[in-house]
């Protein structure tokens, strides 16, 4: 009996060790994604925003600052970064929309530590509040863990 117990003891700890160790791999930030900053090619059609979430200084664009009939939040999936939205982005800005693409925290440049997926719903809620300024219908655009946080 007493063998037994210390059988499901190791277990059980295995499989917390393993679970700790696959969180790390698969939440460790996204620094080196998309290291040229894409946005840059369309810097006359964008502006550079930074505003906060939680403790954190979070960068973005807003692509179309002219249009009224909506803005649109974009929040990245895991594994890439806002401007991996581009071709969206356009086609929105095209047919009238104004754009807010961001990066979560910890990734490219932004500071802090990311968290796992919930750092993406604190991150979006920021952003939510940084585009109210605007006073236009917001829509939430997500893929991935930024579905997750839509």
């Amino acid at each position: 009996m007493k063998l037994i117990c210390i059988i499901i003891v190791v277990f059980v700890l295995v499989i917390i060790v393993c679970s700790l160790i696959l969180n790390r791999i698969m939440f460790q930030t996204v620094k080196t994604v998309n290291q040229q900053n894409c946005h840059e090619q369309y810097a006359d059609k964008n502006s550079r925003i930074s505003f906060k979430s939680g403790k954190n200084l979070l960068n973005g664009y807003i692509y179309g600052a002219e249009n009224k009939a909506g803005i649109v939040i974009i929040s990245h999936g895991m594994g890439v970064t806002s401007d991996y939205y581009i071709p969206e982005v356009l086609w929105l800005v095209e047919h009238g929309y104004m754009v807010m693409a961001f990066d979560n925290t910890a990734y490219r440049d932004n500071q802090g530590r990311f968290c796992g997926i919930s750092q993406a719903v604190y991150d979006l809620r920021a952003a939510i509040r940084y585009a109210e300024q605007y006073g236009l219908p917001i829509t939430l655009f997500g893929h991935s863990m930024g579905g997750y946080a839509v």
